[in-house]
């Protein structure tokens, strides 16, 4: 939860990006406008999760991840055109691609729940369908990224398998 004056968030020109989730980019926003802020060590929010809420549902595989692509694309191109007005960021733009990872990091994470539903040659398919036209790079980097995560999660659920075999045999 936080706490914003409105002024702060007008003369810093910081606008919601109008994709699915964007509440992450609102706040890369704010925090790389703040000269301060205040964490607060206590747990004031609890935020509430339904089952059948928006960012729950993905029966529609195709849907889901067309809201997922089209806010990461979104989400970087406002991201790039918002940092890079501020001289900070001019002066180190290692660090704006910094912000860009965590944003493609977590996208990722939400796509990591279609990876068991989808063979990857269809999944990578549908990626590139929403990608066209996109910078290289950043089509690259969600490529590999999603690829490197999807090994993981193969390998973990080999190694439970295995160990669930070893348990079943010694019984």
């Amino acid at each position: 939860m936080q706490l914003i004056r409105r002024n702060f968030i007008i003369e810093n020109s910081i606008k919601a990006v109008g994709v699915i989730a964007d509440d992450m980019i609102f706040t890369m926003c704010e925090l790389c406008s703040a000269k301060k802020y205040v964490v607060v060590p206590n747990i004031i929010y609890h935020y509430r999760q339904r089952k059948d809420s928006l960012v729950h549902k993905n029966d529609d595989v195709a849907k889901f991840l067309t809201s997922r692509a089209t806010m990461l694309a979104e989400g970087v191109r406002h991201l790039d055109d918002f940092l890079s007005g501020r001289e900070f960021f001019q002066r180190r733009p290692d660090l704006k691609y910094l912000l860009f990872d965590t944003l493609i990091q977590d996208t990722l994470m939400y796509l990591a729940g279609i990876y068991a539903k989808v063979p990857a040659p269809q999944l990578d398919a549908m990626l590139r369908k929403e990608f066209v036209g996109e910078d290289s790079a950043l089509t690259s980097f969600v490529f590999s990224t999603m690829n490197v995560q999807r090994l993981q999660l193969i390998m973990a659920q080999r190694r439970i398998a295995e160990l669930e075999a070893a348990l079943k045999a010694r019984k």
